[in-house]
């Protein structure tokens, strides 16, 4: 009977035919981004962020997996990301894209070594300023641009065909405010007392202030993920309107809108 290749784990077959699925990956401090809107240049404590471009990992997507503490896994699909040694809780892995959480622990330093390792290989090892915050919020079609993720008090998706009025509260959500209060553990899901950023967070919605009812952990959700509920104040002009957060003196960029009539 000939040899029948499927009968070998896809990784182990693709390093028997590439010779190069051993060598260590090269990543690049600029393909390290926040991924709910692609910028990069420093990372934040709690940011969902995501690298880009490492062409050495698993073949085939692996979502997130979670260890008996009922966190998200640090090791997935043998895959993890570094940070001064310390390893980041991963949201998805594949060879080109891949998603983690920065830890906590890089709170309070003025830089970061984040090193890439698949299958026990280590890549370089890349240096990246550490801000306090660097608020992004979450868009539809994921690029931190144009309708946002966001819901009415319902939990509707808030659109064109579902706007928002002056007073109606609508539920934002985003990434990269910064430490929380209580503290958090890394790859922890939201439970109680529900966590608020220690940053103040403010938004404005078309350049008009809005009122804040909450902003913190969403239940049941990682708490690298948060939620804003606020008031869409008055006098706003109909149509979409950008909105922009604020974890203490940082702002998200405004390329994110709400639909209003």
């Amino acid at each position: 009977m000939p040899f029948d290749v499927n009968y070998q784990p896809k990784d182990a077959y693709n390093a028997m035919l590439n010779p190069l699925i051993n060598t260590p990956a090269v990543i690049a401090s600029t393909a390290i981004v926040n991924a709910a809107n692609y910028t990069g240049g420093s990372v934040a404590p709690g940011e969902i962020i995501t690298l880009f471009g490492v062409g050495f990992g698993p073949s085939d997507l692996a979502t997130l997996q979670y260890d008996a503490a009922n966190r998200i896994t640090t090791s997935l699909a043998s895959t993890q990301l570094l940070f001064d040694g310390i390893a980041a809780p991963v949201i998805y892995a594949s060879y080109n894209q891949s998603s983690f959480i920065v830890p906590y622990g890089v709170s309070g330093k003025a830089t970061t070594s984040v090193v890439y390792v698949y299958q026990g290989a280590r890549s370089n090892a890349v240096s990246l300023p550490v801000a306090a915050s660097l608020p992004a919020l979450l868009s539809i079609d994921q690029t931190g641009k144009g309708p946002g993720a966001i819901q009415d008090a319902n939990y509707a998706l808030n659109s064109a065909a579902n706007p928002a009025k002056a007073g109606d509260v609508v539920l934002l959500y985003g990434t990269g405010t910064g430490v929380l209060n209580p503290a958090a553990t890394d790859g922890a899901l939201v439970g109680t007392p529900l966590p608020s950023p220690a940053a103040p967070i403010t938004v404005q919605i078309g350049g008009v202030n809005a009122k804040v009812l909450y902003a913190g952990g969403a239940p049941g959700l990682t708490n690298a993920l948060l939620q804003i509920n606020v008031e869409i104040p008055a006098g706003l002009a109909p149509g979409p309107q950008p909105v922009v957060i604020k974890a203490g003196t940082v702002s998200s960029p405004s390329t994110v809108t709400v639909a209003v009539q």
